[in-house]
């Protein structure tokens, strides 16, 4: 299916919100997850194809997952790739994935309706991008254009309802009294991507590297980030591991071994980060300068310690609320069961502090070798439709 098929039928916006929470709801009724007690065999792992989760790709392409598992009775590790967070919930609720990399906000909705599972781990921070049509008069904050009233009657391409993609531009939007003025159009990035490219829509709200792409083809520039969209989410949260309550139950070992994994490779993804753009572009089939300029960028900054991320995940938990997208609001002990990181934490001598100082380390890192990228850029003749290209 074509992503102008997938535009066909413009439900509306408070329409899709109830069939997010309807539908999570009907599956929640429906299955429960299976229970993890014995030998685990193989174990099947979601993720996304984003800049965000390299961690996983990464040590799914190095074997370093099995490798660290397979002491613990997994016989083979097992990635299956969802174009957002929902469906990969959808996919926990039938006990199909033991572990997911997703955004903070599917699991709340999924949590909410019953699903049996806990976030972990955090994996990345900010990372998506407002993308719009070159000729549209609004330019984001800190320019002569940084209204966005512009916006106001144009198609936005984002992630589903119920995902981290779309609470935050429900966000942005009510912030500037726009809700109800700009026409979310649900779709993964690809599809955000090509839509822009072909007319259907004005822009899209997706992770990197969707911007990148759209920029590196000429017809979309990047005008906001996730970050600079309010101010509950400058710095957010935006991706985390969840752990399906019956791993947490029954092979407590596991879980914690893929948190360990998880800080390993992030570690070494902030040492090698053009290693890991060149790995991550080949295992999703994207073009390795795209990918490196998304990851250069900083749009997504990668990281582990879930601490300082959870008030961000707890205001996700507030906004689905009062959108009516779950019928309780959840805390704390409903969300997170924060123990396994917090021993591996110990084991690994990792403090608060310490988890910061390296992340603001490799954010240093990150930041001269993107001058340095952008430099190469400009002699290779790569221009891009907006110069706020490093927001």
């Amino acid at each position: 299916m074509s992503c102008h098929d997938d535009l066909t039928p413009l439900i509306p916006r408070d329409h899709f919100l109830k069939l997010a929470g309807a539908g999570v709801a009907a599956l929640a009724a429906g299955t429960r997850p299976a229970r993890a007690a014995g030998a685990v065999g193989t174990l099947q792992m979601g993720y996304q194809p984003s800049t965000h989760q390299v961690a996983f790709i990464v040590a799914q392409e190095k074997g370093w997952w099995l490798q660290n598992l397979k002491p613990l009775g997994v016989t083979e590790v097992r990635g299956r790739l969802f174009p957002s967070g929902p469906p990969e919930m959808s996919a926990m609720f039938s006990g199909d994935l033991g572990f997911a990399y997703v955004g903070w906000a599917p699991p709340i909705s999924a949590i909410a309706h019953g699903l049996d599972a806990k976030v972990i781990c955090s994996v990345q921070s900010v990372g998506s991008v407002l993308c719009i049509r070159p000729d549209i008069p609004y330019d984001g904050p800190g320019t002569s254009r940084s209204d966005p009233s512009p916006l106001a009657g144009k198609k936005i391409g984002v992630l589903p309802p119920g995902s981290t993609d779309h609470t935050e531009l429900d966000y942005f939007l009510t912030l500037h009294g726009l809700e109800g003025k700009v026409t979310l159009i649900p779709m993964g990035i690809a599809d955000a991507v090509s839509a822009l490219q072909g007319g259907a829509i004005d822009g899209h709200w997706v992770p990197e590297p969707g911007g990148a792409f759209s920029e590196f083809n000429g017809h979309g520039k990047v005008v906001l980030s996730s970050t600079e969209s309010g101010p509950f989410l400058r710095n957010h949260a935006c991706c985390c591991i969840v752990a399906l309550g019956s791993f947490q139950h029954d092979h407590p070992e596991i879980v914690e071994k893929v948190i360990e994994t998880h800080i390993t490779t992030t570690r070494w993804a902030w040492q090698h980060p053009e290693e890991a753009a060149d790995i991550a572009a080949s295992h999703l089939k994207i073009p390795k300068n795209v990918y490196l300029h998304s990851v250069l960028a900083n749009r997504s900054p990668w990281n582990y310690d879930p601490h300082p991320r959870a008030e961000t995940a707890l205001h996700f938990a507030k906004v689905q609320h009062d959108l009516g997208m779950v019928n309780r609001l959840l805390g704390p002990d409903d969300l997170f069961n924060f123990s396994f990181y917090d021993n591996v934490a110990k084991r690994m001598n990792i403090s608060d502090a310490s988890a910061e100082k390296e992340e603001a380390a490799a954010g240093k890192r990150f930041s001269k070798l993107y001058a340095a990228l952008r430099a190469q850029e400009a002699k290779d003749g790569v221009k891009f439709a907006d110069v706020r290209t490093n927001v």
